[in-house]
């Protein structure tokens, strides 16, 4: 009898080891992003009050004080993204500008804070077909509007950009198309293999705002301009398996290339600090992990700013030193927008 009572009480003892273990499997972890501590503080949570959703593609206005980025919280697909709003004075009430059935990703401003240029799908068409197309859409009245455009050269790339920012001035837009045809589904089925992988074939256009002409200048991705407008950063594929920051000067048509391209590493997405001295942009490595580093415009002085095991993408670069950020650091399967200051 007593041995019979010990083997009731291991199996339920068993029993609730196992259901522990594998509560404790489905609980996501939740971590800090560590960061350089000697160049950047601790970064702070700007979005997550919506468990389960993601914000993406942050973008501070050119006077530092709104914040737009894209989020599916408010949509029943987590592939719709509506455009938000932050008013980073009073950041407790986001503003959903542009609830639509299409979704909505990479949004930047116009100077002034009125409109802000973000890339949507053709009407009509679904996101896997990847037919691409640029909206302005003023923040105040809600109006938007298809941005139209002549090709000054025959690329029939042009024909589904989807990239674009605004020159400080408000004159002129670098738009981005793919080089690869007229379908460019591999934009958006897989994220991720997007974001580290290179395509050297991809084109940047410069777009005149006035003329609606919009010419060729480079193979790149993720061009930003200078605070002066004279000048483009933007990635550019050194191979198929890496890619570089560059410069380009808009006047002069030269290229400069500011990181040392290496095997396997991605630096992408880079933005000019407001004095224009410097470039915050992202590097991923060959272990897939993704952090956000700066270097000077000329090139040196290269620091890694986060050291962390989650990815770190789309930096924007506001006003006093902070870096604005997405990072899946509370969720693996979901992002978040954070915010670090730069120390000096």
């Amino acid at each position: 009898m007593r041995n019979y009572f010990k083997k009731i009480i291991w199996k339920l003892l068993w029993g609730t080891i196992v259901c522990l273990g594998l509560a404790c499997a489905t609980v996501p972890v939740y971590r800090a992003i560590e960061v350089n501590t000697r160049n950047v503080t601790n970064p702070t949570l700007v979005t997550g009050e919506t468990p389960k959703s993601s914000e993406r593609h942050p973008s501070v206005s050119w006077d530092g004080k709104k914040l737009v980025y894209v989020s599916n919280a408010y949509s029943d697909s987590k592939d719709n993204y509506d455009l938000i709003v932050l008013d980073l004075r009073n950041p407790k009430n986001p503003i959903n500008l542009a609830p639509a059935p299409e979704p909505a990703f990479f949004p930047h401003w116009y100077p002034g804070s009125q409109y802000i240029i973000y890339t949507t799908i053709v009407r009509g068409t679904k996101l896997s077909e990847g037919k691409y197309t640029l909206y302005k859409i003023d923040v105040e009245r809600g109006h938007k509007e298809e941005i139209e455009y002549v090709v000054a050269s025959s690329y029939e790339e042009l024909l589904y950009p989807y990239y674009g920012v605004a020159s400080p001035d408000g004159k002129y837009l670098a738009i981005v198309t793919g080089g690869e045809g007229k379908k460019y589904p591999r934009r958006v089925r897989d994220w991720y293999m997007w974001y580290y992988k290179s395509y050297p074939n991809d084109k940047i256009f410069l777009l005149d705002l006035e003329t609606k002409r919009a010419v060729f200048i480079v193979n790149g991705q993720w061009p930003a301009f200078s605070p002066d407008g004279k000048k483009l950063a933007y990635s550019q594929a050194s191979s198929g398996r890496s890619s570089s920051i560059y410069i380009y000067d808009i006047d002069k048509g030269v290229s400069t290339i500011i990181t040392t391209p290496r095997k396997n590493t991605y630096d992408i997405m880079p933005t000019f600090s407001l004095d224009g001295k410097e470039i915050a942009f992202v590097r991923i490595d060959e272990t897939r992990n993704a952090d956000i580093w700066k270097i000077g415009a000329d090139g040196k002085n290269e620091v890694q700013l986060t050291l962390a095991k989650s990815w770190e993408l789309f930096p924007s670069w506001g006003p006093g030193g902070w870096i604005y950020f997405q990072s899946n650091a509370l969720d693996p399967n979901n992002w978040d927008i954070w915010k670090m200051k730069i120390l000096y």
